[in-house]
Parts: C-alpha cells; sequence; structure tokens
C-alpha cells in the first residue's frame, strides 16, 4: 500500500510540473486502475440491423443510430432485442436530416420523458421519443437554434433552460493558421454563466489538422443536469464540471502518456505509430461513468478487421471515484448501459453487430 500511494504521489508531482501549463483543473486525481479485472462474456447478439453508427439507452429501450438503411433511428426493446421501430429519414422537410447526424443524445423534459435531441449545424431537434416509437416516423416537438454558438461546437442541453457547449479546436484566423483553444460554457436562460479554459496553452505540432485529432473529446451530461463529463480520446484524461460550484475535477489514469508527450514526440510522420486510443466511447447515468477503454496503438486499431481484442469497461461514480472494471470478450466500438434491464450493449468494431452483456452496477 505505501508504494502504491509513493507511486501515486510521484505520478501526481511530475504531472503537476510538466503537465499544468496544458491542463489546469481546480483538483487533479491520478487514477490507479488494477490490472486484474472481472470477465463479461456476451449473452445475446443483435444481427439484423445494418451500418451501425451508435447506441444511445433511453428508459426500456435501446437507440441504434445508423450510417445506412430504411431509418436512421431503429429501436430496439430490450425486453427481447427486437427492432419495434425506426424513424428518421435524409431529406429536406422539417422532420428529416439534411444528413446522418453526428452527435445526438438523451434528455427528458419536464414531465421526466425522455427526448432525443440531434443538432444539425446551427441548430437542435428535439424528437418526441414515445410518439416517434407509437408512429414509426419522426415526431419533431420543436427546433432550437443555436444562435449563441457556431457550427463547430456541440451544444448539449440540459433542459429548457440550461445547456452545455463544447468549443473544439478551430482556427481563430485561417491565413495565420492561428488555433483557438478548446472550451466550455454553461449557458442559463440563454446568459453564458460559466466558461471552463481548462487547456491553457495547445501543444505545438506541425499541422492543424493534427491538432484537431489530439483534441477529440465527448461531452456527457448527468441527468440531473448538476454535472458534466468530458472524455479525450487519445489521452486518457476526463475532466467532471460541477455546474453548482463551477468547479472541475481532473482524472488522470497513471499508464497514460501526458500532453508534454504529445508537445515533444507527435508529429504528423509519427502519429500513427505513437498515439494510442485510451477511450472509444464512454455512457452515463445519474450514479455512475462508464467508460470504454482500448489502449491500443492508433495504427493497430486502424488496421484491425475483427472482434478478437478484447475491450475493457471502467466504472467511475460522479465524485471521480473509481468502482471497477470488467474485460469483455469482444473489441467494442460504442457501448449503452440500460440499467433497466441490467444490461450493457456494445457496438462491434465492424459496426454490424450489437452484443449484449448481463451487468449489473448496483
Amino acid at each position: 500500500m505505501k508504494s502504491l500511494l509513493l507511486h501515486l504521489f510521484v505520478m501526481t508531482l511530475l504531472f503537476s510540473c510538466d503537465d499544468r501549463r496544458f491542463y489546469s483543473v481546480d483538483s487533479l486525481r491520478v487514477v490507479e486502475v488494477p490490472e486484474n479485472a472481472d470477465s463479461l462474456l456476451c449473452s445475446g447478439v443483435i444481427t439484423n440491423i445494418a451500418g451501425i453508427r451508435n447506441v444511445l439507452s433511453a428508459g426500456k429501450y435501446l437507440i441504434v443510430v445508423q450510417n445506412c438503411g430504411d431509418t436512421i433511428f431503429k429501436i430496439i426493446d430490450v425486453k427481447c432485442d427486437s427492432v419495434i421501430a425506426g424513424f428518421g429519414q435524409v431529406g429536406r422537410a422539417s422532420d428529416e436530416f439534411s444528413q446522418v447526424p453526428c452527435f445526438y443524445y438523451i434528455s427528458s423534459d419536464e414531465e421526466g420523458k425522455d427526448l432525443l435531441y440531434v443538432q444539425e449545424l446551427d441548430r437542435t431537434k428535439v424528437i418526441d421519443l414515445e410518439k416517434s416509437i407509437k408512429e414509426s416516423k419522426c415526431v419533431v416537438r420543436r427546433t432550437i437554434l443555436e444562435s449563441d454558438s457556431p457550427i463547430t461546437h456541440a451544444c448539449l442541453h440540459i433542459n429548457q433552460n440550461e445547456k452545455m457547449v463544447d468549443k473544439a479546436v478551430a482556427f481563430s484566423d485561417a491565413r495565420e493558421l492561428t488555433m483557438e483553444r478548446p472550451a466550455y460554457t454553461y449557458y442559463k436562460n440563454r446568459t453564458e454563466e460559466k466558461v471552463w479554459n481548462v487547456y491553457p496553452a495547445l501543444v505545438d505540432v506541425d499541422n492543424p489538422n493534427l491538432l484537431k485529432l489530439l483534441y477529440i473529446d465527448r461531452l456527457f451530461v448527468k441527468k440531473d443536469g448538476t454535472k458534466a463529463l468530458s472524455m479525450m480520446k487519445f489521452i486518457d484524461h476526463l475532466t467532471i464540471f460541477d455546474l453548482h460550484t463551477g468547479k472541475t475535477l481532473g482524472l488522470v489514469d497513471s499508464h497514460s502518456y501526458g500532453f508534454d508527450f504529445l508537445n515533444e514526440e507527435i508529429t504528423s510522420d509519427n502519429y500513427l505509430e505513437k498515439l494510442k486510443i485510451y477511450n472509444m466511447a464512454a455512457c452515463v447515468n445519474d450514479d455512475y461513468i462508464l467508460l470504454l477503454k482500448d489502449c491500443r496503438l492508433y495504427k493497430d486499431m486502424v488496421a484491425s478487421t475483427d472482434d478478437a481484442y478484447s475491450s475493457k469497461i471502467s466504472v467511475f461514480d460522479w465524485d471521480g471515484a473509481f468502482l471497477s472494471s470488467f474485460v469483455v470478450d469482444r473489441s467494442l466500438w460504442d457501448i449503452a448501459y440500460v440499467e433497466s434491464a441490467n444490461a450493457l450493449y456494445g457496438v462491434s468494431q465492424n459496426l454490424d453487430k450489437i452484443y449484449r452483456y448481463e451487468l449489473k452496477l448496483k
């Protein structure tokens, strides 16, 4: 135990000396995830859906987002793992989408009913899930114009009055190749309440597109609207935002390289050989954060054409405490946890199957 505590203290000290210029949060915690993990074995496979992009959990349903197919969204009843509805087409009508969307999430209305939010460039469509499933067509409750956020930002609405905005790395002056830092903004009643600049400086790389790649993240909000999570993909960092206090907590895996490594070692010539994909995906509910871990070199993951590699699931609570980890018997692309069924669903690496795992977290 003493050696573990000493290791964590040294790691925290090293991080504070080297990486604070690139990553600054109110509290920083170095996480030591045990090597040993329980095994999760597949208990079922869904194979009748083509071109899977992502999966989302909504009550007793699993929502599947498709790259191709007769509808963009397919609804699976987790009691029988069968498709019961589909809706959403590409088109120009108010209930259609200009292309297959890239950013979507579940939130709820004032009565607690699940709604599907789908962002399209400068607007977000709020879809009534219950009616869309019943009628097998996209029923749009309203469309929100994101007038206070450029189209490159991901806007995540907590409710009708609050939202989080994830500003990605972008050009501030394309002529000078000047890049703006990522930032996170909390809005309430259309008023900017809080801005978090957790990246004081950008790492120095030789290509702006590589810089954008390094800072890819995903934003999640706890359903009760009290906290948000940023998950980075190519560096094992999680940032938890407390939307009430404004405080930030950073979680750094003790085995991950840091921003200093990205700054000193990564170039457009070697990033495939040196970068690792630490976090493939995540899903959250009001109790847990589930991370889908990969940890392979970028080149190995890209070259993989089967599901033989075993992914890992790490579970945290919203206070940043590590709770457990599991090794699954497949290589997964995305995950969703359906609490009502105590079931974890994972999309295959080839995007052609969905695996089911029995997982009771409470």
